[in-house]
């Protein structure tokens, strides 16, 4: 479990696989994110909300999806200032070899490992992972792991991870917010407290 969640999330805030050094690394921009995602799910926008086969999300005000990549990808449309990192909000299915190895992320020691695991490959990588912290949260579709820290650099933001495990698939929702970026923060919190499993 904790192999696919890291090498799943590694990639969503660093827009490569974590096997491969790379000291100048950045987070992932428009048209970069899901081109190496194990399992990309693909969907439609209806009614503002991107829904797939298996759940659906709002799409946030401010946020336009990407039509280059399979799944859900939505950014900023603009950024909230001309040299700042362009939030981006990515969902993506978290990818197990063997089903045996999914486990309940929402119990607070399992979110912790998991997430550590994250940071110290993320910090193997060249980048410096600043005020990490996990948390297990209540949602409407029930507990989740949640972990979040800062990266530094020419372009600072914030990386958080949720996910959302039903009996038959674990998500994990990315968003990599610009600093300062309060609508992005916002946009991040609407699009995990309004998913909907539909299946």
């Amino acid at each position: 479990m904790r192999a696919s969640i890291v090498a799943l999330a590694c990639f969503c805030v660093l827009g490569v696989g974590c096997d491969e050094p790379t000291p100048d690394a950045r987070s992932p921009r428009l048209g970069e994110s899901s081109a190496r995602s194990e399992s990309p799910e693909s969907g439609e926008v209806r009614a503002g909300m991107f829904e797939t086969r298996r759940y659906a999300v709002p799409i946030p005000d401010g946020f336009e999806r990407s039509r280059e990549v399979p799944g859900m990808l939505v950014t900023r449309e603009r950024r909230p200032h001309a040299e700042s990192f362009l939030t981006s909000i990515l969902i993506n299915e978290i990818p197990y070899p063997d089903p045996a190895d999914r486990s309940d992320l929402s119990d607070p020691a399992t979110c912790e490992r998991a997430a550590s695991d994250i940071v110290a490959i993320i910090e193997a990588q060249g980048r410096e992972a600043e005020g990490f912290r996990t948390e297990v949260i209540e949602l409407p579709v029930g507990r989740s792991c949640r972990y979040r820290f800062n990266l530094s650099g020419d372009e600072p933001h914030t990386s958080q991870g949720t996910t959302l495990q039903s009996d038959a698939a674990d998500f994990m929702v990315v968003c990599n917010i610009a600093e300062g970026d309060t609508q992005g923060r916002a946009a991040c919190d609407e699009v995990v407290r309004g998913w909907r499993w539909k299946s």
